[in-house]
């Protein structure tokens, strides 16, 4: 799953663009009931927006794009 990320949410402050807040988080969320998100993975510069994941023919990788 694609999150804003936790500073922008922290100081309340976010740059909106056609009505969407900029992704910059990845989080492994399990379909085990009552099981803990897991965060995997930040954009390393905030001007990157994550816009997509998909998980890698082998099954074991995650690809994401980034603008």
């Amino acid at each position: 799953m694609l999150q804003p990320r936790s500073e922008t949410e922290a100081t309340g402050s976010s740059f909106v663009l056609f009505d969407q807040v900029p992704t910059g988080e990845v989080w492994l969320v399990p379909t085990d009931a009552g099981a803990t998100p897991r965060h995997v993975w930040t954009a390393p510069r905030p001007t990157e927006e994550l816009v997509d994941l998909t998980w890698a023919p082998d099954e074991k990788h995650l690809i994401v794009v980034g603008r």
